[in-house]
């Protein structure tokens, strides 16, 4: 069972905290297994990244690759910046569901996914009074 850091906001959550006017982002975490990564990896980096990101919903992506002992699985996050809610709830609504059944149909089961989205809670900086952001 994964552990929920408090500072994780579900996916729907978004939908009630209003529009706080800041950047959004939402992270994608697949958990893949070993023999299924390289195919996976290569997909999300030739076709859905770029699918997403031609919503014009996002600004950009960044995929990160886990570092550790595990063969047997690959975690991968994929951690889209989003310039509000409103362009996030435009994408959950006009895109996210052909996207999404893409992968699938792709990879149905064998990817396990989870979805997060996050917005700026606390900034912290070097030697500066750490910055409180209300929804």
């Amino acid at each position: 069972m994964a552990h929920r850091c408090p500072w994780l906001l579900r996916l729907r959550l978004l939908q009630t905290a209003g529009n706080f006017g800041m950047e959004v982002r939402y992270l994608v975490i697949a958990t893949v297994p070993q023999p299924h990564a390289a195919r996976w990896e290569q997909w999300m980096c030739q076709e859905h990244i770029p699918a997403v990101l031609s919503t014009g919903c996002f600004e950009r992506a960044t995929l990160w690759k886990s570092v550790g002992a595990d063969i047997d699985e690959v975690t991968f996050v994929v951690d889209y910046a989003c310039p509000g809610p409103e362009a996030f709830r435009r994408y959950e609504m006009e895109y996210a569901p052909a996207l999404r059944r893409e992968h699938a149909e792709q990879f149905g089961p064998i990817v396990r996914l989870q979805r997060y989205v996050l917005y700026v809670h606390h900034v912290f900086e070097p030697n500066e009074p750490h910055h409180h952001s209300e929804p």
